[in-house]
């Protein structure tokens, strides 16, 4: 590949179009997009991992066109950031590097997560400290994922310093605190339901007394007062101990009672 060398009679760089901006894309080939540079016999594109370049990951050299679309280390890589650049030659020898250009090469997932998040209307709305320290979370991962001072930034004006606990710790902190939470609204719901069926059951077995205190009312004043029986002519009802003691008196007199039959034997004179 030629080196970097700078002539009098070089071109310029050509203009980056896409990706740009840090603009995710999926893993798979990848199609890079530029402004054509008059009088360009080609152009040299370069990919890197780092913003310096010093971890190249492709350098190809391209017919003049304005797009092409490249095989490389993007297919078996996920949420991975690269910075690209280009060149222009003339006469056989190539001009400087032009500034580079970042993007993501990003899950289907994160596309979609990415995408909802942008499109919201209230994106920059703000939503407290757990939203703030979600948004940071997010912005150490981007940083980790490009390599991006920008991201690095972005945490010290939030006023967010990175203490050697990673976004990923975060975030599974958060899933087990929600986890936990669930299960204690879990107790307490079921507690509850205990609570009210034992309170239901008490409210169902105290709801008849004033019926059972009127019952037993009614049976002590039969077994215990005189009084005529209702329908009944010249009956009356007595206390079961006056009955009781009555039958026991009756019963005493019928076995002191003796009974004198007639005899054969002649009375005497």
């Amino acid at each position: 590949m030629p080196e970097n060398t700078s002539h009098t009679d070089a071109l310029p760089p050509p203009e980056l179009i896409a990706p740009v901006e840090r603009q995710p894309v999926e893993p798979g080939p990848i199609t890079f997009q530029w402004k054509p540079v008059e009088g360009a016999e080609g152009y040299e594109i370069q990919v890197a991992r780092d913003r310096n370049f010093e971890d190249i990951a492709l350098s190809i050299a391209v017919e003049p066109a304005t797009r092409r679309t490249v095989r490389g280390p993007f297919e078996d890589v996920e949420n991975e950031g690269f910075y690209w650049r280009m060149r222009t030659e003339h006469d056989d020898h190539f001009g400087t590097f032009g500034p580079p250009a970042q993007f993501i090469v990003a899950t289907p997932e994160m596309l979609e997560a990415m995408a909802a998040v942008a499109s919201r209307p209230d994106a920059e709305e703000d939503y407290g400290p757990v939203a703030e320290l979600f948004r940071a979370a997010s912005l150490e991962v981007r940083a980790e994922v490009t390599g991006s001072q920008d991201y690095r930034d972005q945490e010290e004006e939030m006023g967010v310093e990175h203490e050697g606990i990673e976004a990923s710790q975060i975030l599974a902190l958060t899933v087990v605190t929600i986890v936990i939470i669930g299960m204690l609204v879990a107790v307490v719901f079921q507690l509850y339901g205990s609570t009210t069926a034992n309170l239901r059951s008490d409210v169902a077995a105290t709801a008849n007394y004033p019926e059972l205190r009127e019952t037993r009312a009614q049976a002590q004043r039969l077994l215990t007062q005189f009084e005529a029986v209702e329908g009944e002519d010249d009956v009356f009802r007595i206390p079961i101990d006056r009955a009781i003691d009555l039958m026991a008196r009756e019963a005493e007199t019928a076995e002191d009672t003796t009974l004198a039959f007639p005899s054969d034997e002649p009375a005497s004179p």
